[in-house]
C-alpha cells in the first residue's frame, strides 16, 4: 500500500471539533477547545471520474479541439470530477503522537501520511491473519475468502460470482444462480456448525471427565465445570 490520501481531517475525540496540525502543535497535542488530548484521524481516498460527453471523448481520441457555440473549447484536457471511494479512520490517537507529527522541523504532512500508511498496513496485516485463520481457499483461483450465508457462491467453494461461473463452465453467474443457491442450502447447516465449532473451545473436566464447550474468550483462564463445579483451566485453543 503506497496510495496517499486525498484529504485528511483531524477531529478531537471528545468535542468532535476539527483541528489542524499547526493548532495541535501550538497547544502541545491538546485540543484548543476542550483540552482533550486524544484524536481521530479521518483519511479519504478519491477516484477520478470522467465527465466529458461522447463528442469530447472522440475529439480527444484524435487530438483535436473545437470551439463550441457558447465560446467554450471542446476537446483538449478532459474535465474530471473526483469522488470519494474509500475512507480510513484511526481512533484514539494520543496527543503526544500528533504533537510529534505536527512538529514543523520535518514536514508534518509527510509524517502524517506516513503514520496513516503505517496504520493501514497494520490493519491489512491483521485482516490477513484473520483470513488465514478463518478463511478458506477458492477452489477456482486460490484466493482466501470468508464464508458468508448471504453469498451462496462462497458456500460452494468460490470467492466471487466470476469464479463461481467459471467453476460451473459458464460465462455469467446468473446462468447458474438457481443451481448454486439450491446446492448452498444443502451445505448451509454444515457450514454453520463449523462456524460455531470454530468459535468455541472443547474442555474436559479433570475431576469428573465431563465434556463441555466454552467461548474462545475464556482460553487460558479457570472456569467451573457445569457438572461438578471443579475449577478447570480452559485451553488457549
Amino acid at each position: 500500500m503506497t496510495e496517499l490520501p486525498d484529504k485528511v481531517a483531524i477531529f478531537c475525540e471528545s468535542c468532535k471539533q476539527e483541528s489542524s496540525l499547526s493548532s495541535i502543535h501550538r497547544h502541545q497535542g491538546a485540543c484548543a477547545s476542550c483540552k482533550n488530548s486524544t484524536w481521530h484521524i479521518q483519511a479519504t481516498y478519491m477516484a477520478r471520474q470522467e465527465t466529458a460527453d461522447g463528442t469530447t471523448l472522440a475529439l480527444n481520441a484524435i487530438g483535436l479541439s473545437i470551439l463550441s457555440s457558447t465560446g467554450v473549447t471542446i476537446g483538449g484536457p478532459l474535465p474530471v470530477e473526483k469522488k470519494p471511494i474509500n475512507g480510513f479512520d484511526i481512533h484514539e490517537v494520543s496527543g503526544d503522537i500528533l504533537r510529534d507529527i505536527a512538529d514543523p522541523t520535518v514536514n508534518p504532512t509527510v509524517k502524517l501520511n506516513a503514520f496513516i500508511e503505517l496504520k493501514r498496513n497494520e490493519q491489512f496485516q491483521l485482516h490477513r491473519q484473520k483470513m488465514e485463520q478463518h478463511g478458506q481457499e477458492c477452489i477456482q483461483c486460490g484466493m482466501l475468502y470468508v464464508l458468508n450465508d448471504e453469498k451462496p457462491w462462497t458456500l460452494v467453494g468460490t470467492c466471487s460470482k466470476v469464479c463461481c461461473a467459471s467453476r460451473y463452465g459458464v460465462s455469467d453467474y446468473a446462468m447458474v444462480e438457481d443451481q448454486v443457491i439450491a446446492k448452498s442450502q444443502t451445505i448451509l447447516p454444515e457450514v454453520r456448525q463449523r462456524q460455531r465449532d470454530s468459535q468455541h473451545i472443547h474442555v474436559q473436566c479433570a475431576d469428573c471427565k465431563h465434556h463441555f464447550n466454552l467461548a474462545k474468550m475464556y482460553g487460558g483462564v479457570y472456569r467451573k465445570c457445569p457438572a461438578c463445579g471443579a475449577k478447570v483451566l480452559v485451553p488457549v485453543s
